[in-house]
């Protein structure tokens, strides 16, 4: 296994249910929305694509530690 990361959508999916139509977990969201209510949350956005993003994969390693281990685009 390469590593794992887990997203909390429960704002976005809260706004869709508000505004009732679909939104995009964008650079823009991700600024004004998810990082204002988790601060630990780290998604890299490239400058020229804000709507794809970079995120860090954890894995335990040696003695159950848990260490960065790559990064996936979602």
């Amino acid at each position: 296994m390469l590593g794992e990361a887990t997203i909390d959508l429960k704002d976005i999916m809260q706004d869709c249910q508000l505004v009732k139509k679909a939104l995009c977990l964008n650079k823009k969201y991700y600024e004004e929305v998810m990082k204002a209510n988790n601060p630990n949350l780290k998604m890299k956005f490239d400058s020229s694509d804000t709507n794809t993003f970079w995120l860090g994969l954890m894995q335990k390693g040696k003695g159950g530690k848990l260490e960065k281990n790559g990064m996936v685009r979602v």
